[in-house]
């Protein structure tokens, strides 16, 4: 089993790395709808080595065999990481995907200065309150700064995701054609 997820995760990240410009679909989607359901939202929590929290979040996008049901994701490295000050890379200790709306509430902070509001980030970092029970944990099995990609695999399935279908080359798309974008 081990060997047989290992040889799926390697063959979805060869396949990514050997596009030099972005994917698009190659097999006929009904809908935006039905691609829809190949796209996921993650939610991740970095401690630095300095010891300050950060958060994020991203899209994740549904790999394996186009159309079926899937449990590996892959995202951008820089979503289920930071740098910290001396250039180092901390992969985030709590990954989530977020299985609904209204998972993670972010509120910015202001001081108000002369009659006018301030935003400093440094000074009142955003407060993000996440709501984990509508989440899905995740385990980070591989990631690359270069290019910046990572792959995910939920703890459990993640119901109604699907693998998107790959083109090998933007030619797949002709002028004229309709295209949508898909993410977070």
């Amino acid at each position: 089993m081990k060997k047989r997820f290992l040889a799926l995760i390697l063959s979805c990240l060869v396949l990514l790395l050997a596009l030099p410009v972005p994917a698009f679909a190659s097999v006929q989607i009904a809908s935006a709808a039905d691609a829809a359901n190949g796209v996921v939202q993650i939610y991740s929590e970095v401690t630095l080595s300095n010891g300050v929290s950060k958060r994020s979040v991203g899209t994740g996008f549904g790999v394996g065999i186009a159309g079926e049901a899937t449990n590996t994701f892959v995202t951008n490295a820089h979503v289920v990481t930071a740098e910290n000050d001396d250039g180092s890379f901390t992969t985030a200790q709590r990954v989530y995907i977020m299985l609904g709306a209204y998972c993670v509430t972010v509120t910015e902070r202001a001081l108000l200065v002369d009659g006018q509001f301030i935003v400093d980030e440094e000074l009142l970092p955003m407060l993000y309150d996440a709501n984990t029970n509508k989440m899905v944990a995740c385990d980070v099995v591989y990631i690359s700064q270069e290019p910046d990609i990572a792959v995910l695999q939920p703890t459990e399935p993640v119901p109604g995701r699907v693998a998107l279908p790959l083109a090998e080359s933007s030619t797949d798309a002709s002028i004229g054609e309709q295209i949508y974008a898909l993410g977070y």
